[in-house]
C-alpha cells in the first residue's frame, strides 16, 4: 500500500487526512474549541485523531490523548488495518 491508497481508504471511511511522502495525520469530528482555547490561536480542535510516521522501514501509529505510545508495525498495510479498527471502534463508542 502506497501512502495515495492509505489516503483515500481513510477518507473513504470519513477522516480528514493531511499527508506527505514520510506520514499522515488523520482526523475527524472537528468543532469549534473553546473560547479561552480560540484566544489562543486555535481554530478548530478534533474529537478523534491519530497520526502514521515512518522511521527506517518501520511505520507507527500514535493515536489517543497524551501522553499517548505508539504502536509499531513492519508495513504501512498493517498500520492502516489498526487504524481503521481504533477509529470503528471510536464511532461505534460515541453513537
Amino acid at each position: 500500500m502506497t501512502i495515495d491508497d492509505a489516503v483515500t481508504l481513510l477518507e473513504g471511511a470519513g477522516l480528514a487526512v493531511s499527508h506527505g511522502e514520510e506520514g499522515l495525520v488523520a482526523a475527524a469530528d472537528f468543532g469549534r474549541p473553546h473560547a479561552r482555547v480560540q484566544e489562543k490561536g486555535v481554530a478548530a480542535v478534533a474529537a478523534f485523531g491519530f497520526s502514521l510516521r515512518k522511521i527506517g522501514s518501520a511505520w507507527f501509529l500514535r493515536h489517543g490523548k497524551p501522553p499517548a505510545r505508539s504502536e509499531q508495525f513492519l508495513d504501512l498495510d498493517a498500520a492502516v488495518v489498526r487504524a481503521l479498527a481504533i477509529f470503528e471502534n471510536y464511532q461505534r463508542t460515541k453513537s
